[in-house]
This record gives structure tokens, sequence and C-alpha cells, in this order.
């Protein structure tokens, strides 16, 4: 007898079998289980050899007692092959299941298609434009009335304070302005808003900060919040945090003033706005609503209420404990990206990985190396980096691209920013507006698509990436190189 043990998602399994039993028990079960991996990682350690098969997961905890792990033998490895093989061979709902997916897949989704739905600033445009009472939607206030009272409602559950109105639903809010990307500064501290709504008739003003795919940063909602009391001070405030989710304000202090609010209200307004009213809308405009509440319900708030849903929570409680240990075995596909293109970046010799964090792994050309003026810039993971490309892991699938950062010298910013919006057919964001904060310049991708996640220990899809950025090396960016160092000189 020996021990064996494995670190599966963060827990210890210790499995007391014979040596023969092992080398059998311990590959078939991980083998049949790579079968449904998906997303996630392991770690699976040998107690005796120290040997690891390492996909990145949480640490895993020594003390038996602590990580709540359950201790496994031999028969019982035997019981999870057979549950393995149970699971594998129930044909029935997991057939069902598929089909309701690939339904779903099958709505055209025109906002994932031409690359546009894990963009922040697109769902802001079409919000602001829906809460507009006189946006070319001509649905009127209906969409706007709706989402303050909605919102007021959650405030009122999560005891936030809105201020003292006495009936909105009474309000003419037709005269509501909208703006984006409200310019304001806070002790030196630039900043936007990405929604604002003004109402100088009925006294009233709403902030709303919209976080799809990224979080808070910089105490932005503390600015935000002390920037629209001291532009008006004498109409009465409301602050609406937007995310998928619902989330509250990491600053615990922020949470009596800005109202929690899901992209689950959102998506029912929009559902509404097609559906109900006076008036019914515009056939152009009830098609794009209704496509845009397709992108929502695939990529920021799925349809808690689908069958898919149901069906698959029932497939989960039949399946509990082999779906567990399926979903610790899905590959952590963001980690492992990153692996192939800091390899990629390996390759090529005027290329130097610059720095990474979670889900951005950022690298720079030599031929900069030279200029002092690259080194005056702030606020990046590898201090003085002015300017750097990068793989970008945050969206479904990961983008390379190249951004401008703060810095100490506005005038070098400028200087860059202008000879790269000279270059329309080589950056993709040449012209776009010079931020004080992180300005994009260019976005090529996306590097991979559903299939490959599909395919994933398959070489080829290794092969597909370090071909794709190959490809980009050598005919792309030389030409972008050579316009950043010119502008360097």
């Amino acid at each position: 007898m020996r021990n064996q043990y494995l670190f599966i998602g963060g827990y210890k399994y210790w499995l007391m079998v014979s040596p023969d039993q092992v080398d059998w028990d311990h590959e078939e079960v991980l083998n049949r289980a790579r079968l449904y991996r998906d997303r996630r990682g392991f770690v699976i350690q040998d107690g005796d050899s120290g040997m690891k098969d390492d996909y990145p997961s949480m640490p895993a905890t020594d003390a038996e007692g602590e990580s709540g792990a359950m201790a496994t033998t031999g028969e019982d490895s035997r019981d999870l092959i057979d549950a393995l093989h149970r699971f594998s061979e129930n044909d029935r709902d997991l057939a069902e299941l598929g089909h309701l997916l690939e339904e779903s897949r099958s709505e055209f989704d025109a906002l994932t298609f031409l690359g546009l739905s894990a963009s922040e600033a697109v769902h802001s445009k079409i919000l602001a434009w829906l809460l507009d009472p006189r946006g070319s939607h001509g649905a009127g206030d209906r969409f706007l009335r709706g989402f303050l009272r909605d919102s007021a409602a959650v405030a009122t559950a999560a005891g936030v304070y809105v201020g003292d109105l006495d009936d909105e639903s009474a309000f003419e809010w037709s005269a509501t302005r909208v703006q984006q990307e409200w310019y304001n500064v806070v002790d030196g501290h630039e900043g936007r808003l990405d929604i604002l709504l003004i109402n100088e008739a009925e006294g009233f003003v709403c902030a709303i900060e919209n976080k799809v795919f990224s979080g808070e940063h910089s105490e932005q909602l503390t600015r935000y919040r002390r920037a629209l009391a001291g532009a008006y001070p004498d109409l009465h405030s409301r602050h609406v945090f937007l995310s998928p989710e619902g989330i509250l304000p990491l600053r615990e202090e922020e949470r009596q003033y800005w109202v929690p609010v899901s992209y689950a209200t959102v998506l029912q307004l929009v559902e509404q706005t097609i559906t109900q009213g006076d008036e019914p809308i515009r056939d152009d405009v009830r098609s794009f609503l209704l496509q845009y509440s397709t992108t929502l319900r695939r990529r920021v708030v799925p349809d808690t209420t689908s069958n898919a849903r149901a069906l698959a929570r029932k497939i989960y409680m039949e399946n509990r404990g082999t779906i567990d240990f399926v979903n610790a075995n899905r590959p952590n596909y963001k980690e492992e990206g990153k692996a192939i293109v800091k390899a990629a970046i390996g390759l090529h010799d005027r290329w130097v990985l610059d720095w990474e964090e979670r889900e951005l792994v950022f690298f720079r050309s030599t031929d900069w190396d030279p200029f002092k003026v690259l080194k005056t810039g702030t606020g990046w993971g590898n201090p003085g980096s002015l300017i750097t490309f990068g793989f970008d892991f945050r969206p479904d699938h990961p983008h390379l691209i190249c951004t401008l950062g703060p810095g100490t010298d506005e005038a070098v910013r400028r200087k860059i920013h202008e000879d790269i919006s000279r270059q329309g057919g080589l950056f993709s964001h040449a012209g776009k507006e010079l931020r004080s904060s992180y300005t994009r310049l260019d976005v090529k991708g996306p590097i991979t698509e559903d299939a490959d996640y599909d395919n994933w220990d398959d070489p080829a899809v290794r092969a597909k990436i370090l071909d794709w950025v190959a490809d980009f090396a050598e005919n792309k960016f030389p030409q972008m190189n050579s316009v950043i160092v010119e502008s360097l000189r």
C-alpha cells in the first residue's frame, strides 16, 4: 500500500491503494474527467514522486481538515469511474441540453458578429440612446421612466437614499438631457462618467456608471459623486452603479450613495420597450432591440428562466459529485493561453516581455529602448512604459492591443497620438480622442474562436495561436513599429 493524493480545485484527495490500483484508477479517473472538462484548471500532484500535472487553480490546503477534502480509496475511485461512465452514457438529457444550447447559439447576434458585444462603450451608447426621451427610437420616455422607477425600487431595497422626490411618475421627463462621457475633474484627477441624466425643470440629475466587462478603479465612484455635487448642488441627485450582477461598490462608504442595478433590469426594460406602450415602436427599432436583447441574454445576463438552465440544474443535481469532479478538471484557458503567447513573444528576437497581470500580457520592441521619453509613462505594471503592445484575455477570446498610457510628458503623448492618428489604415483606433489615462491605439483579433476551446488539447490550436502571432510579427508589426520609433525620435 502507498499514499497518493490529488489536488483538485483547491482540495486534497487521498488515495490509500496498492501501486497497481493507483496506476490504473488514477489515470482512468483523470482520462474520463478530461473528456468533459471545460474552462477551469486543476493541479494533480503525486504524493510519492512530487510530479505535477499543472493547470493553475486555487492553492491547495495541506491540512485535510482545513480543506474539507474527502478520503478516497481504490474502491471509491472505481465508483467514481463508474459514475463518469453512467454520466457519459445518459444521452437523453445531455442530448436535449445540447439541442437547447444549439438553438440559443443559432440566434443571430449582430453585435457579437461585428465584434462589439464585449465593448462597454457600445453598451453605454445604446443605453444612453434608450434613456433619451427624444431619441430616434421613437419610444419617448418609456425606457427612461422604467429605468428610474426600477432603480428607485432597488434603492429602497438596498437602503440607498435617492433624494426627496415626492412622485417621480408625475414628472415631465421629456425635457431630460442625456450626456455621455461627462468630463469632470476632482482634486486634479480627470474622469469621464459614462452617462449623465439632467432635468433642471424637475430639479433632478442622475449619474450612471456602467461596468460590463471591467471593474471600478481609482476611487472613481467617490470622485464622480463629488463632481456631481459640485456641478449641480441645487438638484436632487441619484447615483446608479450598473453591472451584469448588480454588484455593490468596492468602497463601503460609497454603498450608501450608489444604487446597484443589474443588467437583468436593462434586459427586462428592453423587452418591455419592444412589447408595451401606447404606440408600437417602428419595425426597424424593434428589430434592433430584439438583436440587443439577444446580445444581453447571451453575453451579459444569461436568461435564468430558460429551459436550458432548468434542464442543466436537473442534470447537475442528479450527477452532482461526477460533475463537480469534471468541473474541477476543466482547463484554465486564460492561463494556458497566456503561456502560449509568452512563448510566441520569446520566438521573436526584437520582442521583450514587459509585464503581465491576471488577464494581460504586455511586450515591447527592443527598438524602443534607446529612447528615454518612453520611460515617462506612469500607471503601468512595469513603471515607465509609455506605450506597449499586449495580449488582452478579458473578452471571450484574446485580442492583441496597442495602448498609450498616462505619462508625465504630455507633449510626448500628444506627438505619439498625432503621428499614429495619421496612420488610419495601420492602427485601427487612429484618430480616436487622446485621453489623459489610457488611450487604445489598435485592436486586432480575436485570435481564437469557440471551436478552439472545444479542441483545446489538440496541438493544432497551439499552432494556430503561434501562427497568428507570427503573421502579425511579419506582416503588420514592422510598419506599426516604424511609426512608433519615428515618433519617439
